[in-house]
């Protein structure tokens, strides 16, 4: 690979600013195949899938929750 095919692919990827910055371009396929994947899906699995997401998303919360009281009960210790 030469100099000049390496500064292309450098020009090519967005800095992290950039990245941080700008919106990627939007993916037009992306509905349709997550359209297709759950029509695929029969009742058993989307049942399992929403049910997971629940189960996730009470995890995330009970953790925020318990992280949130042990800073309180640190904070008391120390100060």
């Amino acid at each position: 690979m030469s100099n000049t095919d390496q500064k292309k692919e450098k020009g090519s990827k967005p800095s992290l600013l950039q990245a941080l910055i700008t919106r990627p371009e939007k993916d037009t396929e992306y509905m349709t195949d997550l359209q297709n994947q759950w029509t695929v899906m029969d009742k058993p699995e989307r049942v399992k899938f929403v049910a997971g997401a629940i189960f996730g998303l009470i995890i995330f919360f009970g953790l925020l929750i318990g992280v949130f009281f042990i800073i309180n009960y640190l904070r008391q210790l120390i100060f």
